[in-house]
C-alpha cells in the first residue's frame, strides 16, 4: 500500500511538473513572440544564433549595421522596465580610441563625480558622463566643431540632450547606442533611437571630415 502512495505521489508530482514546464513555455513564447513582432516593421531580422532568450534584431539602414537589443530596468523587488537600445555603427571608425558612457545607475553618477581621471577639462561633459579616449584634444574638436550643416548646434550638445531622452547613450570609436523604455511589441521608439543613433554617427562624420580638411589645408 504505501509503495502504491508512494507511486501516485511521483505521478501526481511529474504531471505538476509538466504542466508547470508548459505554462513557462507558453508563457515565454507568448513574450518572445511580442518582442519580436516589430522586426518586419524595422526593416530588420532576428538573430537567432545569438544565445539571448530575447533575440537581437540586426540588419542595414541607409549604409550602416544596426543592432538592436532587449534590456530591463529593475522597477521593483518583483518587476522590470522593459526597454531597449539600437547600437549603430561608424561606416569606419574613428581614429582614437573612445568610450562616452552615460551614468546609468545612483552608484555611477556618484563614482562618475569623484573620478578625476576622467575629466576632459569641460564640466557639462564631464558630469554628465564617464569619458574614456586616447586623445582628448582630438575629441574635444569633434565635439565642439561648429558645423554649417543646419542644425545649429554641436555634437557636445546633441550628446547632452541625448542623456534627457536616453536612459542609455553610449558612443565609442567604433558605434553609438542609445536605449529608452520601450514595450515589447512596439517599434515607434526602437525606431525613433535608431534614427538618432545614424542622426549622431552621421554629424560625427560630418565633424570628422571638416576636422581633417582644416588639419590639410
Amino acid at each position: 500500500m504505501f509503495g502504491l502512495m508512494m507511486i501516485l505521489l511521483l505521478v501526481i508530482m511529474g504531471v505538476g511538473a509538466y504542466v508547470a514546464v508548459r505554462l513557462i513555455a507558453v508563457v515565454w513564447n507568448s513574450r518572445r513572440d511580442q518582442w519580436e513582432s516589430p522586426v518586419a516593421e524595422l526593416g530588420l531580422t532576428v538573430d537567432r544564433s545569438a544565445p539571448a532568450l530575447q533575440k537581437p534584431f540586426i540588419g542595414d539602414r541607409r549604409g550602416h549595421t544596426v543592432r538592436v537589443e532587449y534590456f530591463s530596468i529593475p522597477k521593483s523587488r518583483y518587476s522590470v522596465t522593459p526597454c531597449a537600445s539600437a547600437e549603430v555603427s561608424f561606416k569606419k571608425p574613428l581614429g582614437f580610441s573612445l568610450e562616452i558612457t552615460k551614468p546609468e545607475w545612483l552608484h555611477q553618477k556618484a563614482a562618475n563625480l569623484v573620478d578625476s581621471s576622467r575629466e576632459t577639462g569641460h564640466e557639462l561633459l564631464d558630469n554628465a558622463f564617464r569619458v574614456r579616449c586616447s586623445h582628448t584634444p582630438s575629441l574635444m574638436k569633434l565635439l565642439n566643431l561648429e558645423m554649417m550643416d543646419g542644425q545649429n548646434t554641436t555634437i557636445l550638445n546633441d550628446l547632452l540632450m541625448a542623456t534627457r531622452r536616453y536612459h542609455r547613450v553610449w558612443v565609442t570609436d567604433r558605434s553609438i547606442t542609445l536605449g529608452l523604455k520601450a514595450e515589447p511589441g512596439t517599434a515607434e521608439p526602437i525606431n525613433a533611437a535608431i534614427e538618432q543613433a545614424i542622426y549622431l554617427i552621421e554629424r560625427f562624420d560630418a565633424a570628422q571630415r571638416l576636422s581633417d580638411v582644416s588639419q590639410n589645408s
